[in-house]
């Protein structure tokens, strides 16, 4: 079960997250790939949203608004809502909104700046794996969901063991300095995380997550120490300016008991 980080630590992890983001902003389509901004993918895992007429919806770590517009898109008659830590992002946000009615707000994952019992449906899609307090994350995002809300995770899944060791040590180790990567987390971490919050796994949906990254980043690097059978385990490949993996992913649902 995931440790929340200590106060200090955890700054520094939100810090170097957003400073990141912020100096990727103009090549994101390169560090969001397009099989993370699928939107096909997207939207058959938002549609079994709850979302009724006139209900609240939240993109926790929503980035330049991808899930938020998908949302307000599939769901016109709700109140959409975007949450990210950085001030450059938000603002870039705003700018891409075509529909000019979500409102984007800056706060932390784990200080919700929302009233008890607002929101209908919550949304995290790959975000997660840069928070440094899960307990307490999971504890904010229960307190604004109505009971029986629904919080859709969309994550990184390595099953538990050594695959999932290793898969952190190759991409948390590349990215926690320069991108405030923590860790990704097995369908077991999930439920001992959620259960304490009151929020009950009800579905695991499994999705591709096939990603083509520029070499800018180090993971490339990393991968080469791996074993062969690792490699092969998540296909990887490489070409000259770029490398693929295939990563095991996943849609959980989460409902507010």
């Amino acid at each position: 079960m995931a440790e929340p980080l200590d106060p200090q630590t955890a700054g520094e992890i939100r810090k170097r997250s957003r400073t990141f983001f912020e100096a990727e902003l103009d090549r994101y389509r390169d560090v969001s790939p397009p099989s993370i901004q699928d939107d096909a993918q997207t939207r058959r895992l938002l549609r079994s949203l709850p979302a009724p007429s006139g209900s609240k919806l939240v993109d926790i770590g929503c980035g330049t608004g991808i899930v938020a517009s998908h949302l307000k898109r599939l769901f016109p008659q709700a109140a959409v809502c975007g949450l990210d830590i950085s001030p450059k992002v938000i603002a870039r946000a705003r700018e891409l909104d075509r529909t000019g009615s979500i409102e984007f707000v800056l706060a932390t994952e784990s200080e919700l700046p929302f009233r008890d019992s607002v929101f209908a449906s919550a949304v995290c899609r790959f975000s997660l794996h840069h928070y440094p307090d899960l307990p307490a994350h999971f504890r904010e995002v229960r307190r604004v969901l109505k009971r029986k809300g629904i919080y859709l995770i969309v994550e990184v899944l390595p099953e538990a063991g050594r695959f999932q060791t290793m898969l952190n040590d190759v991409f948390a180790a590349a990215e926690r300095e320069s991108a405030g990567h923590v860790a990704y987390y097995s369908l077991e971490d999930f439920m001992d995380l959620l259960a304490p919050a009151k929020l009950k796994l009800r579905s695991v949906r499994p999705i591709p997550l096939q990603l083509k990254i520029g070499k800018y980043l180090s993971h490339c690097r990393e991968i080469r120490k791996t074993p062969a059978s690792f490699q092969k385990r998540i296909s990887f490949e490489e070409g000259d300016d770029w490398f693929s993996v295939r990563l095991p992913a996943a849609g959980l649902f989460a409902e507010a008991e």
